[in-house]
């Protein structure tokens, strides 16, 4: 049997899920209070409080339990961000901020950086709404805090942790295409535990739309997919002793439908999935200084089939880590925090045999607040393997001259390191790795505005990056496609951001809006860097009125191409999706939501990388919830 990677799009990688606790170290200065210290995690690294970044709201959290929301759905809104739907219920959802590429921007969860052996980026698509507590979106490289993969900036996640008083929550949801999914939760300190279940059929009709070849109504086939995990987490104080533990696993198995339009299009091939992540940390002070050990393990299999090709592959893949750390206040204008750590990843594969590769980490990083002024110095020092080490630092300030205003700036280099299947994939399936790939790095500069006045949120950035050595996937022959190094890249772009929040009597009204411009080429060709659309925004309005609460949506950006050829046959149409939604909570602890996605059944929608969307697709959630109180 000839072995199999499995593409891109049939790779979904980890669902961690756990507690973390905090502590907050506010600074006040002439005209603001700066929250200097947002976590008392120590890894990966210090928060930097200069950085682009937004925040999603409590209540828009909330909302997007009420509905059975993925993170990807929130995430989607923001500006900069754009979230790659792999195909309807159940595909995978992939995160790029300001034209990068999934494997370009971190995902975190309670502090810890999801990988994997793979380009193809993390899996949205795990992280329901209703574990999550905290969403935060950085945009921007961000290695001198999170290390290398966050050379366009990285999602942090945070979970729910204990409460006090016990909190459940059942929530079952009902939509398109045989679509359903029931999740139970409860937490009490100091443990919480969940588990959840999800499958759809999947196979939705849309239209095919082959330059030259007239519009052809097909169904998306072998899409079908089943989800289950689990996931428990302790915190306790103890002697001292701040510690936590959180163990969480999850199993998926898929058909993989292919690239559609292709005489590629797979009806048999299969993929299943199983992951865990497990972490234990224990956090002390020592005198002045807040010192924290931690450790986890990351372990993910995957295995491959088609019985139609006769192709069949497996991959066991496992990161472990340990970090020591320690961070402490010097007098009222500086905090300074020291992180070192070791990890390995190996991966063992009928595809590319047993790759080892080893971390290790040394970062410093210090606030200063002096007066209306905010400054973050970084600095993070990482090597793996046998790429060279990365040396990536940061120097960022926040000005804040009146009360609501302020002004930032900053610059910083970051990185990312090719995955092991880039390195290590031999000459077979169409695909061949290449052991000589040096690692992308990137310089970027930003300037940015930001106000607040009562229920307005005013966020405006601009920004601009020079990528070296930048991996594109190129075909060499017509045989095989290899990542290479094809020289400098640059970009260009504009972000904006609105939030107003308002009461019209009885009327509770929300408005956000957001929109990038983003101008990216390669320097080599001057082509535009495929798959990243020159504009892009997105709006959303939310009435609240008694039990009632609609929401509408809408997201839109504009044709590119999914290639580096910028020609006819390779460019990607324009998107435009309309979404509503209707929440009915007529009692205490119990919700009904009915969701509409693509309101105007447009079958011709396609992703950046021109794989089809399905049309019109709804959904009916109940959510039966009680709440604790936080520790």
């Amino acid at each position: 049997m000839a072995a199999h990677s499995p593409r891109p799009v049939g790779v979904a990688i980890l669902f961690f899920l756990g507690a973390t606790s905090a502590e907050a170290a506010p600074v006040r200065t002439s005209s603001v209070t700066y929250q200097v210290e947002v976590r008392d995690r120590v890894t990966p690294g210090p928060q930097d409080p200069t950085a682009t970044r937004t925040e999603l709201s409590s209540a828009r959290i909330a909302r997007a339990r009420r509905r059975g929301e993925e993170v990807g759905a929130l995430v989607d809104a923001v500006a900069g961000a754009r979230v790659l739907d792999l195909g309807g219920p159940l595909a995978q959802k992939r995160l790029t901020l300001r034209g990068g590429s999934p494997a370009q921007a971190a995902v975190m969860i309670d502090g810890v950086v999801l990988r994997s052996p793979f380009a193809g980026g993390i899996d949205l698509g795990l992280f329901p709404a209703e574990l999550l507590e905290g969403v935060t979106v950085y945009r921007g490289g961000q290695g001198a805090t999170f290390g290398e993969g966050a050379l366009t900036g990285a999602l942090s996640l945070r979970t729910r942790g204990p409460s006090l008083g016990l909190r459940r929550s059942v929530t079952a949801s009902l939509g398109a295409f045989d679509s359903r999914s029931v999740m139970g939760t409860a937490s009490l300190a100091p443990v919480s535990v969940g588990a959840s279940w999800s499958a759809t059929a999947g196979n939705f009709p849309y239209l095919s739309q082959l330059p030259g070849l007239p519009e052809r109504a097909r169904v998306r086939p072998n899409n079908q997919s089943q989800r289950a995990a689990a996931f428990v987490s302790m915190s306790e104080q103890s002697g001292g002793v701040d510690w936590s533990f959180l163990a969480a696993g999850t199993q998926r198995a898929a058909g993989v439908p292919g690239l559609a339009d292709t005489p590629g299009e797979s009806f048999t091939a299969q993929e299943d999935q199983r992951s865990l992540l497990a972490r234990t940390t224990a956090a002390a002070r020592l005198g002045a200084i807040r010192t924290q050990l931690g450790l986890d393990v990351h372990y993910l299999e995957l295995d491959y089939q088609d019985s139609a090709q006769d192709l069949l592959s497996n991959t066991r893949f496992m990161s472990v880590g340990a970090e020591v750390g320690g961070r402490a206040t010097l007098g009222e204008h500086q905090r300074w925090s020291l992180e070192l750590r070791g990890a390995a990843e190996q991966a063992i594969s009928s595809v590319y045999d047993v790759p080892t590769r080893p971390r290790g980490v040394v970062s410093l990083a210090d606030h200063l607040v002096w007066g209306p002024v905010l400054g973050f110095v970084g600095l993070r020092i990482e090597a793996a393997g046998q790429q060279p080490a990365l040396v990536l630092p940061r120097l960022g300030v926040d000005y804040a001259w009146a009360e609501g205003w302020s002004l930032r700036a900053g610059v910083s280099r970051s990185a990312r390191l090719p995955s092991l299947d880039e390195l290590y994939h031999p000459p077979e399936a169409g695909y061949v790795g290449n052991p000589e790939l040096l690692p992308e790095s990137a310089w970027e500069v930003e300037v940015g505005l930001g106000v607040e006045e009562g229920g307005l949120r005013l966020g405006l950035t601009a920004f601009g990056r020079r990528l070296e050595e930048t991996i594109l996937y190129l075909n060499r022959n017509a045989f095989a496609v290899r990542p290479e190094n094809l020289g400098a890249a640059r970009a260009l772009g504009l972000e904006a951001e609105l939030r107003y929040q308002t009461e019209l009597g009885p009327v509770a009204l929300g408005t956000e809006l957001s929109g990038a411009w983003l101008e990216a080429e390669l320097e080599a060709t001057s082509a535009p860097l495929p798959t990243q659309p020159r504009f892009a925004g997105a709006g959303a309005v939310d009435l609240a009125w008694g039990p009632f609460e609609l929401g509408l949506s809408a997201r839109a950006f504009s044709s590119t191409f999914v290639t580096l050829r910028p020609t006819d046959e390779n460019v990607v149409p324009a998107y435009l999706r309309a979404d509503a939604s209707l929440i009915l909570a007529p009692v205490e602890h119990f919700s009904v939501a009915a969701s509409v996605l693509n309101l105007f059944d447009d079958r011709s929608l396609t992703s950046v990388q021109r794989i089809p969307l399905p049309g019109r697709t709804w959904l009916i959630t109940l959510r039966i919830a009680t709440e604790g109180e936080a520790t």
